[in-house]
């Protein structure tokens, strides 16, 4: 794949930790594939907010990819 025309070069996804799951793994996997293949460098994290001073365990995983080169 060639990269996307008028990209912004970057991309932010959030989503609910269950992203990395047996169940969703596969399909986590697929996108990230599709985005490397344009181009982009990935970076996965999962974060808790209790671990940013938030009265509450709220986990969430995020990826930002940005585009190489």
């Amino acid at each position: 794949m060639q990269a996307i025309a008028n990209n912004p070069g970057f991309l932010m996804m959030e989503n609910v930790s269950e992203i990395l799951s047996k169940k969703n793994i596969g399909n986590f996997r697929k996108w990230c594939n599709v985005l490397e293949d344009t181009g982009c460098v990935n970076q996965v994290y999962t974060l808790d907010a209790k671990g940013f001073g938030v009265p509450q365990m709220r986990v969430r995983t995020y990826m930002i990819s940005v585009q190489a080169g």
